[in-house]
């Protein structure tokens, strides 16, 4: 109750203060207050002053009242109203009084001055009001925010309750699995939608293999509700022929991929997104149809991680191109996996990084193996020679960011101490360098360790 008479006095004080903001009773106020100058005007010139210092000219309270309340403008129409009123009073009634033209001036130089006080005063409330309103909205704005993080975290977190390990994890099992059977089966494809179902979920999808190019109607595993393979499909045509995953919104928005609709035909869409499991060469493995899935969760960034799981595991099902650490010869394998990390860049704006260990001993006793201990499922690691002919060790980290690559090179110079005895100054590391955001820097690196240099012969997979 005491807080509601409080508001009610201060909105009363400001409507006494500030003026009313109805024109109309403005304008009221403006002549009745003038009028009431006029009055006092004629009561004050009909009095007998003794001595100078009895005198004030109280009539200017109603011009400077007006300009305090509505501004400078208003307060100087006041004033002339004052003014000219008193004029046709004198002429009308026949008075000897008169307005001195030292009263006007003066009148009229304090009613601006008070005016243009109130003008600037009210602009400032205003900004500070604007201010205060912004304020509002973006706290607003940030704790809708807020709760909306909040209810995706729960949500996430309760898909991931019960789960024993990470996506990485999940990515090394396939590869194990891959390595175990030495052939694309049932299990393998199961496996990998598996995976693909933790990143976004699959309420119907199917796996289907590629050999010599061929493309098998029957799928090796499904998961869900599947219709079954539609070869005419748009979606997946486009797909086959860039070797890129198409999501439908992506291919109805025609932002990033190619149609291979005809005009004058309607278009007919029978998959969310359809997935090619393409390796590193660039050999189409096997292609995933997802008929439903979760529509929120087909983000560019999980297209984005979708897609880099598929590459890896077609690389894993290749295993001509399946090789823990690459030797020296095959520079040309791993350039192909840097330019493959271009391609993901330039589809999905995903960045990976590039480290290199370099021995700069004189002994060469750093054994930079070891570092394959802490390999990730994705991870591409090439032993090499500098120009100098010594050992280095170059570790591309796909979809890694900075802070995650200077984590990694923290374990591996751990991890390397802990099985050689060197000097620190013996181990040069080069990075991490983001592969598409720092370009000439990684051109650089990797010519100085013989990526680009034709005395390396690849004596297993010739250069592109």
């Amino acid at each position: 109750m005491k807080q509601q008479t409080k508001a009610s006095i201060n909105a009363v004080l400001g409507r006494t203060m500030l003026g009313s903001q109805n024109h109309l009773i403005g304008w009221l106020e403006l002549v009745a207050i003038s009028m009431l100058a006029v009055l006092l005007w004629r009561y004050q010139a009909g009095l007998a002053y003794s001595k100078a210092v009895d005198y004030f000219f109280w009539p200017m309270l109603g011009p400077v009242l007006i300009a305090l309340r509505y501004g400078f403008g208003r307060g100087l129409i006041s004033l002339a109203l004052l003014i000219i009123v008193s004029l046709l009073w004198i002429q009308v009634a026949d008075l000897t009084h008169t307005i001195s033209l030292s009263v006007t001036v003066g009148t009229a130089l304090i009613t601006m001055i008070v005016g243009e006080f109130r003008d600037n005063w009210q602009a400032v409330n205003e900004r500070t009001l604007l201010n205060h309103q912004f304020m509002e909205q973006r706290l607003e704005s940030f704790t809708q925010s807020y709760h909306l993080l909040k209810i995706s975290h729960d949500q996430l977190e309760q898909r991931l309750v019960g789960k024993q390990g990470s996506l990485r994890t999940a990515v090394q099992s396939i590869q194990q699995l891959a390595k175990r059977q030495q052939v694309v089966g049932t299990e393998l494809a199961q496996r990998t939608l598996q995976v693909l179902n933790d990143i976004i979920s699959l309420y119907g999808a199917a796996f289907y293999q590629i050999k010599q190019g061929h493309l098998h109607p029957e799928p090796l595993a499904v998961m869900g509700e599947h219709h079954g393979l539609v070869m005419d499909d748009p979606m997946l045509a486009d797909a086959l022929q860039q070797n890129v995953t198409v999501a439908a919104k992506d291919y109805l928005e025609g932002s990033k991929f190619g149609s291979t609709q005809k005009q004058g035909h309607e278009l007919v869409l029978h998959y969310q997104m359809v997935i090619p499991l393409v390796n590193v060469l660039g050999q189409p493995q096997a292609l995933i149809t997802v008929d439903s899935a979760r529509f929120v969760q087909l983000t560019d960034a999980n297209v984005a991680l979708v897609h880099l799981v598929a590459s890896y595991v077609a690389n894993f099902i290749s295993h001509e191109v399946l090789t823990p650490i690459l030797q020296p010869q095959q520079r040309g394998l791993f350039n192909s996996y840097v330019e493959a990390q271009k391609v993901y860049f330039q589809h999905y704006r995903v960045d990976s990084v590039l480290v290199i260990f370099h021995d700069i001993g004189v002994e060469q006793k750093i054994d930079l193996e070891h570092a394959t201990d802490f390999r990730r499922g994705a991870d591409v690691y090439w032993l090499t020679r500098s120009e100098q002919d010594n050992h280095a060790l170059c570790v591309l980290l796909p979809m890694a960011t900075l802070a995650e690559a200077e984590r990694f090179i923290g374990r591996i110079k751990s991890l390397l101490e802990e099985h050689s005895s060197f000097a620190k100054e013996e181990l040069e590391i080069f990075g991490p360098v983001l592969i598409n955001q720092q370009h000439e820097q990684v051109t650089s690196l990797l010519s100085s360790f013989g990526a680009y240099d034709e005395d390396f012969a690849d004596l297993v997979h010739p250069a592109p």
